[in-house]
């Protein structure tokens, strides 16, 4: 049975599988706690079925972040946290044409 995209979507069905790695360094500074962070997800492999649309543009998320805890008293803390992404991309003529690949991803 063949689903159409918007099914596929709703179900979270991915054409792809996935190699997940990440890590993370904490400095502790006194009531501060400071980290940096990376996480990388690669799509590998080719849809199942021949007709479904590929990766045009690269098949690796990466992630880097920072983050910053500050321990306000022993019951309550404050964590902020900025983040940026590079994630696979498709193209305009696919999305024109309905042939969008599926990332089903850990987030």
């Amino acid at each position: 049975m063949s689903y159409s995209l918007q099914d596929r979507v709703s179900l979270g069905v991915s054409d792809y599988n996935a190699v997940f790695a990440g890590a993370q360094l904490m400095f502790p500074t006194g009531k501060l706690d400071i980290g940096v962070e990376g996480s990388l997800e690669a799509f590998i492999g080719d849809p199942k079925n021949a007709a479904d649309a590929k990766l045009q543009e690269g098949s690796l998320m990466l992630r880097g972040g920072l983050v910053a805890g500050f321990h306000i008293n022993d019951n309550w803390s404050a964590v902020a946290f900025l983040e940026g992404a590079k994630v696979p991309g498709i193209l305009i003529a696919q999305v024109n044409a309905g042939s969008i690949p599926i990332l089903r991803t850990s987030r």
